[in-house]
């Protein structure tokens, strides 16, 4: 007996292309799809939504804990709101103590007592997923509305602290 070993030609037809093209296209797309949101999540994470805010009554030593860039949290719910969010050449620092009557007055490093009240004033940005209400004059942030007058009960990671919304604002770049 010979052993005989037969060759078989693999023969690719369209078929098989337009298969192999669909796989490519499939594998293409997911991996574009987990780039674009991991680049998303990661370099926008606050939205053009400015917030600037007051505090009455609060600690004066609170100041020395809230810096540019802290996130912001809603105290009964969790939610992000935000970042705090020091204005570029406005001449004032993040949050700022401000006198009643409308002057204004930056902290010192020397506080004569830590439990002194102030009122400060200072501006978050909102969180990626604000979003301005279409027929209304206020924002939603997750299941939270935000609009001038609001006072929110807010933390961050060093402290806790009331603040009213005096004004949204759309920056423009």
């Amino acid at each position: 007996m010979s052993n005989v070993t037969k060759k078989t030609k693999v023969r690719i037809n369209v078929i098989d292309v337009i298969i192999i093209l669909l796989v490519l296209a499939l594998i293409a797309t997911a991996v574009y799809k987990i780039y674009s949101e991991v680049s998303n999540s990661s370099s926008n994470k606050h939205s053009k939504y400015i917030v600037s805010f007051r505090c009455d009554s609060e600690y004066e030593s609170l100041l020395k804990y809230l810096k540019d860039g802290d996130a912001v949290y809603c105290v009964d719910n969790d939610i992000l709101l935000g970042y705090l969010y020091d204005v570029p050449d406005d001449g004032k620092n993040t949050v700022y103590k401000y006198v009643a009557d409308g002057g204004e007055a930056e902290t010192g490093k020397t506080m004569s007592s830590s439990y002194l009240t102030a009122s400060f004033k200072g501006t978050l940005r909102l969180a990626s997923n604000a979003v301005k209400a279409k027929n209304g004059n206020y924002y939603s942030v997750e299941d939270m509305n935000i609009s001038v007058g609001s006072t929110i009960e807010v933390y961050t990671e060093k402290t806790v602290f009331t603040l009213t919304v005096e004004e949204i604002m759309f920056e423009l770049q």
